[in-house]
């Protein structure tokens, strides 16, 4: 069967019978009255004069010709009503015409409907608001022709199951017009004719313009074919859909502007079952906006494609994944505008997708369809697209999942694939080819996801890469020195990544990718032998290096890179070493705009480096924000850069380090430095090459520092002091100096490292000298063999010599004269010819935490004028004169020191006033420990003084000073005892004894204590009294007669007046054995005498001779005044003589208390009283 849309057909015209006439003024039920009455026969008329006819439902079961002379049809007006305006119903309505009518629906019924009837003629109606104008359901020989259809709910025109299979003049559908319809004409059967219509549906979308199913099977007259032929079709989804089972030929048609694909051979939703037989040839397809034919799904019988102009912005033809397995396909001489598509799904073998590839033409695709595929490792050696729809491609070995290999190849692009590999294997590989596109794929457990060698011309675009054992992109061996554009490496994400991005050769652009190596082994970016790239706008994070181009690079850009925490490794943010000056010697490297933040190293530039680098902010580096070095060694090479415009903050070390390079050229302006450390540190050899021009415009927190190492002469060292200018660092590398008198005279820390300086000449191996110097720095060093002074001060102020062994020079160790507010701390001063440290006419200078030692003269000489400084926590010791010597000095602190075993005194004052000596050791010093001459208003307190030769406190002449709170004892000279009274081991010692002990020197009471004990140990108590050198102690009572004593006066009970210590005393002696006390044989007057000589001198005689004792003898008159009197003793007679002459008539008392008189052996006299009376006239 055949059916052909190109022509029309003509039926005979209607009998001509009775007419009958009706008004709007008739009811529906009369209306159908009439239809239905006996008269009405078949072939009459029914004229509808002009007029509105309300809910009109009409049967015709009879043929009839319904006229419309301007009436105006209404259905019923319920939306529920589906009853069609006319119903036309059976074999016996056959023939009937319906013209002229403006029939008006409800949108949920049909205007005119017609079932099992043939040879209707539906002819000028007007249709609104109707379901379906026009239904026709097993209608023959019919025709529904220049009829206007308006706002239709579904489809205008709709044909249900009309059927003859030989004639394509079943059914004519002829010059209708069908407006804002939703649906135009549907059609099911055969023999159908539709012609010259107009179908405009408003942008409807729910329903076709003509369509229709069952239209024409395969099953009958399988000799004939469909033929599409001469069609113009524009802006459709599809030009022409040919669906399963479809035989024939399309020809000859233009196809424009569709959207999705100008030819679809296939089914829509899902594969439709059948086979293709088809021809198409000559159409000329333009302006396709996706595909422009496409074949996807159908088996294929046979396919010719011969002729045909073919342009679309997709793919001019795609096949499906069985495609090529059928059939006869034969692709013909046809004009592509672009290239073809084979399509391949997770079914098939990895040989079999292989064959595919190889059978591809060049520049066509292979979409992969979503699914896993296994055990994959195919090779590209014709360009191809290879197109991932949701394909997984999982390694099967050591080999790469994908190869690209051979310049036939060139030009293949990978896209949208998720590649497995097993750690071991490559992703996708490219060798000796150019023109590859990587894009948009997701890598994971690859050794490289991507790797080229000897591919120009190329990119890597938008990819992920996970997990990769070794670097993500490996491109080797690439050159295209002209150009930055050859191989592209742009918008990947790297995660977890051993290394990055690995490049040999030139012409590259990598930028906007994404790195973070999870602190991996190996680099973001690295390379060598790297010509004209450019590497900007990436971002890299926690991994070793950054961005690592070494050997022969030249001619790069480093430009507004993010590069953070890379502290692996080296862990420099960005590391170039050894830069090519054989290649381009006029490009330039730069480096600009860079955020680098948390690495060891924020830029190193080692060997050759030449280009500039500037608006870079190196944040939180480690060990230097910038770094112009070899690592581990010097590179070789020459440096030509300008630095300008950084921000280099918060380095924990150095701003800038410059160790090693030859400098040809260094421009250093405008740059912001914060550092702990440095702000810029010169290497040694820095400022003996070319141009180095440290601009003004640079900000420094803190100072430089330049290198020097023990090959440089002195002179050349002096001429680096000389130009390091104020604050600034000369750091001196380990190795020893010989011949070295260097002189400061501006403010610069000089540092060493190791440094021995010797000097084997006549001055001073350091001189800092003047105003200018002050504030200069020296530490670290050993310093020997000069033939002057180790470091002399002279006229400069706040120099700190700290750390420092200073050692075997001729004169002192460290001399300062007319220096002040300098700290001299923490260095060993020994073995000097003179003295360890010398100060004359300076003041407020600080000596401290120093071990100054085995120096020929003094330990410390303060003299002339050395006022107001502090000796503090040194150890002075073994010097050939006195520890510490201060002479013509005043206000200075010495404290804490340990001042021991020198050959004279510990510490000595000589003409020094107001000086403070405290909390000292001072000890086994070969003469005193403390010798004050000549001085006063010294302060010696609270200083331990042992065990020297001398004394402990030495005194001479020198009043009015504080000796007070020192710890002395065990020192060689003490004070001594020169005689006791009673002498050691005297015998028959009166009982009332009053014992005096005589000292070599003056002294005073200690801490210890003094004892008098009798032979069985007890202690008697007694009272002691000092005068001058000599110590009384008097018994609190008569001693026992006959009785052995000891006198002990303990260590330190008693010292000297500066605090030196008796040692231990004891001195015994015996009491004598009598024990009598004397007794009063005559008192003259005699007891109760009167008439007494008012001059009598009263005489009272004992019974043995006697002596004064310790209590006392009163004289009253009768009203108990005392009578002022003195005594005396003449042997055994006591003469007792009133001061004046007493009174007349007056009764006196004399009574002798008791122990007021003893006899010789100390026994007191008992109380005794006598009274006389004088003369009354």
């Amino acid at each position: 069967m055949v059916l052909t849309i190109t022509t029309g057909i003509a039926f005979s015209e209607p009998v001509a019978a009775a007419n009958h006439d009706v008004d709007s003024s008739w009811t529906y039920e009369q209306i159908q009255t009439l239809i239905d009455a006996p008269t009405t026969l078949a072939g009459d008329t029914i004229t509808f004069f002009a007029g509105v006819y309300n809910d009109i439902a009409l049967s015709i079961t009879t043929s009839l010709n319904l006229v419309s002379n301007g009436a105006i049809l209404y259905s019923n007006a319920s939306p529920s009503s589906t009853s069609p305006v006319i119903n036309i119903l059976g074999v016996g309505a056959s023939g009937t015409n319906v013209t002229g009518f403006t029939i008006n629906g409800n949108g949920n019924n049909s205007g005119i409907s017609a079932s099992n009837t043939v040879g209707l003629n539906i002819e000028n109606n007007n249709f609104n608001n109707t379901k379906r104008a026009v239904y026709l359901s097993n209608v023959n020989e019919t025709s529904v022709k220049s009829s206007r259809i308006h706002n239709n709910t579904e489809y205008g025109i709709y044909i249900q199951d009309s059927g003859n299979l030989t004639s394509r003049n079943n059914l004519l559908i002829d010059g209708n017009t069908l407006i804002n319809s939703t649906g135009g004409i549907h059609i099911v059967g055969s023999g159908i004719s539709i012609l010259n219509n107009s179908i405009d549906m408003y942008n409807q979308t729910s329903k076709n313009g003509i369509d229709g199913s069952s239209v024409y099977r395969t099953n009958v007259e399988n000799g004939t074919f469909t033929t599409i032929t001469n069609n113009i079709v524009n802006n459709n989804n599809f030009g022409i859909f040919l669906g399963g089972y479809f035989t024939g030929n399309v020809s000859d048609n233009t196809l424009n502007n569709s959207r999705l694909a100008a030819i679809n051979s296939t089914g829509k939703h899902s594969p439709t079952i059948g086979s293709l037989n088809d021809n198409i040839t000559n159409n000329n397809i333009t302006n396709a906006a996706n595909i422009g034919i496409s074949m996807e799904n159908p088996n294929v019988l046979n396919f010719y494609l011969e002729g045909n102009n073919i342009e679309s912005e997709g793919f001019n033809v795609q096949y499906n994944q069985y495609y090529r397995d059928n059939g006869n396909v034969n692709i013909g001489d046809n004009t592509f505008s672009n290239s073809q598509n084979f399509i391949v799904n997770s079914t098939m073998t990895n040989d079999y997708i292989q064959s595919i590839i190889d059978g591809a033409h060049l520049g066509d695709t292979v979409t992969f369809l979503a699914g896993a595929y296994n055990n994959i490792a195919l090779s590209v050696t014709s360009a191809v697209n290879m197109i991932s729809n949701g394909a997984i491609l999982n390694s099967d070995g050591n080999s790469p999942v994908i190869s690209i290999i051979g310049a036939l190849a060139s030009g293949t692009n990978v896209t949208g694939f998720t590649i497995n590999g097993n750690g071991t294997n490559d992703g996708v590989s490219a060798s000796n080819t150019q023109g590859i596109n990587i894009s948009d794929n997701l890598f994971n457990n690859t050794n490289n996801a991507v790797s080229f060698s000897n591919v120009n011309g190329s990119s890597v675009v938008s990819n992920e890469i996970y997990n990769n054992t070794d670097y993500g992109v490996n491109i080797n061996d690439v050159g295209n020195l002209t150009s930055r554009n050859n191989v592209l490496i742009e918008g990947n994400k790297f995660v977890n990544t051993s290394g990055g991005i690995w490049i040999i050769g030139s012409g590259f652009n990598i930028s906007n990718n994404y790195m973070d190596m999870n602190y991996n082994d190996l680099n973001g970016i690295s390379g060598h032998d790297v010509y004209s790239a450019l590497i900007e706008n990436n971002t890299l994070v926690n991994g070793d290096d950054g961005i690592n181009i070494y050997m022969l690079y030249k001619n790069l850009t480093i430009n507004k890179n993010t590069i953070i925490n890379m502290t692996d490794g080296y862990a420099d943010g960005i590391s170039l070493v050894n830069h090519n000056n054989n290649k381009e010697t006029d490009t330039l490297t730069t480096i600009t705009n860079n955020l680098v933040d948390g690495n060891n190293v924020g830029i190193f530039l080692g060997g050759n480096f030449k280009g500039n680098i500037s608006g870079n902010v190196l944040n939180n580096s480690q060990i230097a924000a910038m770094n112009i070095t070899g690592k581990k060694a010097a590179t070789a090479g020459s440096l030509n850069a300008n630095i300008t415009n950084n921000q280099m903050i918060n380095a924990a070390d150095l701003g800038i380090s410059m160790e090693n390079p030859n400098v040809l050229n260094l421009n250093l302006d405008d740059n912001n430095i914060e550092s702990d450390g440095f702000s810029i540190q010169y290497n040694q050899y820095y400022r003996n090459n070319e141009i180095v021009n440290i601009g003004s415009g640079n900000t420094f927190s803190n100072p430089q520092n330049f290198i020097v190492n023990s090959t440089m002469t002195n002179s050349y060292i002096q001429s680096i002091i000389d130009g390091a200018g104020l604050g600034n660092t000369v750091t001196f590398l380990a190795g020893t100096y010989n011949n070295i008198a260097l002189s400061v005279t501006t403010a610069v820390n000089l540092v060493s490292n190791g440094a021995i300086l010797n000097n084997n000449g006549t001055s001073s191996t350091l001189s800092i000298t003047g105003a200018s110097a002050s504030g200069t720095n020296v530490t670290g060093f050993t310093i020997s063999g000069a033939g002057d002074n180790g470091i002399s001060l002279d006229s400069v102020n706040s120099v700190t010599i700290s750390n420092n062994t200073i050692h075997d020079n001729s004169n002192s160790g460290v001399a300062l004269s007319d220096a002040d507010n300098n700290v001299i701390k923490d260095n060993n001063i020994n073995n000097n010819g003179e003295d360890g440290v010398y100060v004359e006419s300076s003041t407020g200078n600080e000596i401290k935490d120093n071990n100054i030692s085995n120096n020929d003269g003094k330990g410390v000489r303060l003299r002339s004028g050395a006022n107001s400084n502090n000796i503090t926590n040194n150890t002075i010791n073994n010097n050939g004169e006195d520890g510490l010597y201060v002479k013509s000095s005043t206000g200075n602190d010495i404290k804490e020191n340990t001042i021991s075993e020198n050959e004279g005194n510990g510490v000595i004052l000589n003409d020094a006033d107001g000086n403070n000596i405290k909390n000292n050791n001072i000890k086994n010093n070969n003469d005193a420990g403390v010798y004050v001459k000549s001085s006063t208003d010294n302060n010696i307190t609270q200083n331990t003084i042992t065990g020297n030769e001398g004394k402990g406190i030495r005194v001479n002449n020198a009043d009015g000073n504080n000796i007070t709170d020192n710890t002395i004892n065990n020192n060689g000279e003490t004070v001594t005892v020169t005689s006791t009274d009673p002498e050691n081991n005297a015998v028959n010692i009166s009982r009332d004894k009053v014992i005096t002990v005589t000292f070599s020197d003056d002294i005073k009471v200690g801490t210890g204590w003094i004892e008098l004990k009798n032979s069985s140990g007890a202690v008697v108590p007694i009272t002691i009294s000092i005068n001058g050198n000599v110590l009384t102690i008097t018994p609190s009572g008569l001693l026992a007669a006959g009785t052995k004593y000891t006198i002990c006066i303990h260590t330190g009970s008693i010292t000297d007046l500066v605090g030196n210590p008796v040692a231990l005393i004891s001195s015994k002696f015996t009491t004598t054995t009598d024990g009598t006390a004397p007794t009063v044989t005559t008192v003259d007057p005699a007891n109760g005498a009167t008439g007494v000589a008012t001059d009598k001198v009263i005489k009272v005689t004992f019974s043995e001779d006697i002596k004064t004792g310790t209590g006392f003898i009163e004289l009253k008159n009768s009203s108990g005044a005392v009578v002022p009197i003195t005594t005396s003793v003449s042997g055994n007679v006591l003469t007792i003589t009133p001061s004046s002459l007493l009174a007349v008539g007056t009764k006196y008392t004399i009574c002798i208390h008791t122990g007021s008189v003893t006899d010789l052996s100390g026994n007191p006299v008992a109380v005794t009283s006598f009274k006389f009376t004088t003369v009354t006239a």
